[in-house]
């Protein structure tokens, strides 16, 4: 899990940065860099560091040695459904003409979502979690690594919290984890077997009045207004949300994006 994720710098059309997490998923024998539409919300430029790799095989890598990759905004898709904060670039976008050699990722297979209705339902209601990102933009910057947390589901991964594809995590959610691919961690349970439960996106604060409100992981410190605490929950979209959406991108992205190119904007 430490090479499937990418710190996202984003600058903004306000001259801000915007910091957060995205990682790259396998559907169908395709790679997709994927995010939160609000990580990259009026970005100008985008750019994620990757690893650079050994020639051949085996194929090794070389910690220290990432190389900055941009993403352009418009080859950006986002999720039809406004309420949904999901988008996505195909990886040969952001590595076009590039020799595959050259870097170095391991995306998440599409295999790993757990949808079986029968072993959802067997699962315990707290199970063991992983997150990798960046929280508040932290990182091994000298190896290139991310951060991993660990936590459990605060609500049953089988129930659809609010009658939405999401889960809650007990976990610390901090500025820069938007956008953080978030595994089932419960050897125990589930032996050496990757699992994926989905993407952080937003989790609840509470206001100095004691007003409990939910709002998106922020991607800055800078405007978070500090009489607002985080409450240590988070809110993750479902790895089959994440799956069911790139189907549909594999299926016809055009019909997420202007059919003009000269006005195509992302649907951020």
């Amino acid at each position: 899990m430490l090479f499937t994720t990418a710190r996202i710098t984003a600058v903004l059309t306000n001259g801000d940065i915007s910091t957060g997490t995205g990682f790259f998923f396998n559907y169908e024998n395709a790679d997709f860099f994927i995010t939160n539409k609000h990580v990259v919300e009026d970005a100008v430029t985008i750019s994620i560091p990757v690893h650079r790799a050994t020639q051949g095989r085996p194929q090794y890598v070389y910690l220290g040695e990432q190389k900055d990759y941009s993403i352009n905004p418009i080859d950006l898709i986002g999720h039809a459904d406004p309420d949904v904060d999901l988008c996505c670039v195909e990886a040969n976008k952001i590595f076009n003409g590039v020799n595959k050699s050259d870097y170095f990722y391991l995306p998440i297979p599409a295999v790993a979502v757990v949808d079986d209705s029968k072993q959802l339902n067997r699962m315990p209601a707290s199970i063991g979690v992983a997150m990798i990102g960046y929280p508040n933009g932290i990182w091994d910057k000298k190896n290139g690594l991310p951060i991993i947390r660990k936590g459990t589901t605060a609500t049953h991964p089988a129930v659809p919290f609010n009658n939405r594809d999401e889960v809650v995590l007990d976990m610390a959610c901090f500025p820069g984890s938007s956008g953080s691919p978030v595994m089932y961690y419960e050897p125990g349970y589930f032996a050496s077997a990757q699992r994926f439960l989905g993407i952080l996106y937003a989790g609840p604060t509470i206001d100095a009045d004691g007003q409990i409100l939910v709002t998106k992981i922020p991607t800055s410190t800078k405007n978070f207004v500090t009489v607002q605490t985080m409450m240590h929950l988070g809110y993750v979209i479902t790895g089959k949300k994440i799956r069911d959406f790139i189907h549909s991108v594999e299926g016809g992205a055009n019909k997420f994006i202007k059919q003009d190119a000269a006005d195509a904007v992302p649907l951020i």
